[in-house]
């Protein structure tokens, strides 16, 4: 083979041994060449990893196939290749199956013969380590927004309980390096009689995902602190542990005064009944008694500074009117139903902005009944506040987006519409209120129904996987002017936020034009051009049909072959138009003296044949001229009979 050591590629398209070395060596998976943004070469194994076949990709950019929030940085690591900066990114790209999947891309500059930058580079799936890195670094995150803001000691450790991170609140509070900290076994700082009971609860904590505990923890001074673990779980795709998060919280003020308060029944029935991130205790005349430390961590107030006020001068000034009503009554010793997540207020902190509480109050009563005051249990709800903000900022996001696009949305549950989109008014003429409550079936053409109602089946079918799979049907829908449509369906589940199943969702736009296209397309292919006739072809496919199928005792089939005498003559004479025209007046009188269960077609000039089933007695030769009636212009038709 020859081969010109300045060309990019061989005379068969495969790459030269210097561009492939290159190739080889900045790839993972996926290796591919591009030039002015052109892909000009891409290794087989894209079809293994996104589904499309090299052929569908070289010669074309990929920019239309990065997620939409990712393409900047794709074309700037593109941009930055082209001016001879090697890179690497990780990005979503687009399958063939319309999922975007999270790849590691390398791009490394690459000098073409005539003297333009190209680039070779790799693509690699690494999905599954954006999904565990994403929840680690959230994780990292909380913690340390945690350990910024509080006197916890926010940590990570290995599964095996190995300390591989601590925040610095750490050196304060047990009185110890970190640097002696990391790398050390959490065991080694607990004392040893609250050992056993701590490995009782990390047991648990793999089971449940994450737990509560509590222990001694031993100080650099030799003190010991009573210490309140929150620890989480996190896992990676295949449910492997790859790590603990968590905080450590000094309860030790708390642990004492729970020891000392469990002497005195009504502490213990406050505490035991009213356990929340605050707790207080207001006497009858509304002034604070006793307050929890957790006062501190959540709003910046020591107990102290609380001790002798009313709560509601904290009280956000439109909340405290709109509670105004609720607080007189318990205070008069009513008993107050309190909404299912409680009162909802903002509470100002010592640096003076607000947080978001939900508290429950309770009347106190002493022996003989009398109103003595009110306990309240409050905890922070900045996070379930946020959530339930973005929450309706996303539906109203979805909410315009299905009402403005030219496809129809669809929400189901059981079979069931729950939601449409106003779409539907446009596409197919109806109201959506009219289909809520309704089932989709009522729309679809009843002899489409089986084929839609398998996809209901495997739909449910998969439920319990939660896949990401989208089944397509084609069925006619009916328009709000009694005609039926058809349409491409797209069903797929809808998973709500917790991520379990909450029905399916389904979109549908019209392909009336497609569906005509398609079969007219089917009808070329099956049909002679001229007289409409079965070509020769379609006539064998239906006689080997006819054989197959079971026939009548005596009935028999006649095979009639038909020409045009002289029609050669005609053409010469008076052209090849007029040829046709009696061609095609020839079949319609064949076509319109035949029943609708005989067959007729065009082999191919002027010979026709025609099959007629379920017949008890030969056709004569020749009674094609009586059958058709074409001897006009001194040209008859000559026929052959063949009788099976």
């Amino acid at each position: 083979m020859h081969f010109d050591s300045h060309r990019t590629y061989d005379i068969v398209g495969r790459p030269t041994a210097e561009l492939a070395q290159t190739l080889v060596a900045n790839s993972v998976d996926v290796l591919f060449h591009t030039v002015d943004g052109v892909l000009v070469w891409i290794s087989p194994s894209v079809s293994e990893l996104l589904g499309w076949d090299a052929d569908e990709l070289v010669g074309s950019t990929t920019t239309h196939l990065w997620h939409p929030d990712d393409l900047p940085l794709a074309i700037t690591l593109r941009d930055a290749t082209y001016g001879g900066e090697p890179g690497r990114a990780t990005l979503r790209f687009k399958r063939k199956d319309g999922v975007y999947i999270w790849i590691e891309t390398s791009l490394r500059p690459y000098l073409e013969p005539d003297g333009r930058t190209g680039a070779v580079g790799s693509l690699r799936d690494v999905g599954a380590r954006v999904d565990a890195l994403r929840q680690l670094t959230q994780s990292e995150a909380n913690l340390r927004l945690i350990s910024e803001n509080s006197h916890s000691i926010a940590f990570r450790a290995t599964p095996e309980g190995i300390i591989e991170w601590v925040s610095t609140s750490a050196d304060e509070i047990l009185e110890i390096p970190r640097e002696h900290i990391i790398g050390a076994r959490v065991l080694d700082f607990v004392d040893p009689g609250d050992a056993d009971s701590l490995t009782s609860d990390y047991s648990a904590l793999l089971n449940d995902g994450a737990g509560v505990s509590r222990a001694r923890f031993m100080t650099g001074s030799g003190a010991s602190l009573w210490m309140e673990a929150r620890v989480r779980v996190v896992s990676n795709d295949a449910k492997e542990v790859i790590a603990l998060v968590g905080t450590l919280h000094d309860v030790t003020a708390q642990v004492i005064a729970e020891q000392q308060l469990r002497a005195s029944e009504l502490h213990y029935r406050l505490l035991a009944d009213n356990a929340s991130d605050i707790v207080y205790f207001a006497g009858a005349d509304r002034l604070i008694q006793w307050v929890s430390a957790a006062v501190t961590e959540t709003l910046g107030w020591t107990p102290e500074e609380l001790v002798g006020t009313r709560m509601s001068t904290i009280l956000h000034p439109v909340d405290r009117e709109t509670q105004r009503e609720t607080r007189d009554d318990l205070y008069a010793g009513a008993t107050i139903e309190s909404p299912p997540e409680g009162h909802v207020v903002r509470m100002r902190t010592k640096e003076g902005d607000y947080h978001w509480l939900s508290g429950r109050s309770h009347i106190v009563t002493n022996e003989s009944g009398a109103f003595i005051g009110v306990v309240t249990g409050m905890r922070n709800v900045d996070a379930l506040i946020q959530a339930r903000a973005e929450a309706l900022e996303s539906a109203e996001r979805f909410r315009l987006l299905a009402e403005n696009i030219s496809e129809v949305v669809l929400r189901t549950r059981d079979g069931v519409v729950t939601w449409v989109s106003q779409s539907i008014t446009q596409v197919l003429g109806w109201n959506p209120d009219a289909f809520i409550g309704s089932s989709f079936l009522e729309l679809i053409h009843p002899e489409d129904h089986i084929q839609f109602e398998s996809v209901l089946v495997a739909q449910a079918t998969e439920q319990a996987q939660l896949t990401d799979k989208v089944w397509i049907t084609r069925v006619r829908l009916r328009h709000a002017n009694g005609q039926h449509r058809w349409a491409e369906i797209r069903t797929s589940h809808f998973v709500d936020s917790q991520g379990k199943y909450d029905g399916g969702i389904a979109t549908f736009h019209l392909i009336d034009d497609q569906i005509n296209f398609e079969q007219e397309l089917e009808r070329r292919a099956t049909h002679d051009h001229l007289t409409g006739m079965l070509n020769r072809d379609e006539l064998m496919v239906r006689l080997r049909m006819a054989d197959e199928a079971p026939r009548t005792p005596g009935d028999i089939r006649a095979v009639i072959f038909c020409d045009i005498d002289n029609f050669k003559t005609i053409n010469d004479a008076d052209g090849h138009q007029v040829g046709d025209e009696v061609l095609v007046r020839l079949a319609e009188r064949i076509r319109s003296a035949l029943r609708s269960s005989d067959l007729v077609a065009r082999m191919g000039g002027d010979e026709f044949v025609i099959v007629l089933e379920g017949i008890h007695g030969a056709v004569s030769t020749g009674s094609c001229t009586s059958l058709c009636g074409v001897t006009s212009g001194g040209w008859d038709v000559g026929c052959e009979v063949d009788g099976s």
